[in-house]
């Protein structure tokens, strides 16, 4: 069986999620809050916005540890399936090709 692993920027709709359940897995970037790190999908628009109101600061992002890609893989292969990765983003625009 075919896995596909990709970040959290390649925005994979609810539905596909659910169909190739198991067989895809999505790493989420990180935004970063101050002192305080979250998952990119936990976030809305508008807790962006209101933490930019309330801190007259912007938000960060960072890349997944290269761990989450590994332990994903490592899984993969120990089933004895086949892992692709796909990058989305260019390297210009984020640094998950430098984690995984």
């Amino acid at each position: 069986m075919v896995h596909i692993i990709v970040d959290s920027t390649a925005r994979v709709p609810a539905s596909a999620l659910k169909e190739f359940a198991g067989r895809l897995h999505v790493v989420p970037l990180k935004i970063v809050l101050g002192d305080r790190s979250v998952d990119e999908p936990t976030m809305t628009a508008q807790d962006v916005f209101d933490y930019v109101k309330q801190t007259k600061s912007f938000p960060k992002t960072s890349q997944p540890a290269p761990g989450e890609f590994l332990e994903i893989f490592e899984k993969v292969i120990a089933a004895g399936d086949t892992a692709v990765w796909e990058r989305g983003l260019g390297r210009e625009v984020h640094r998950t090709d430098g984690a995984g």
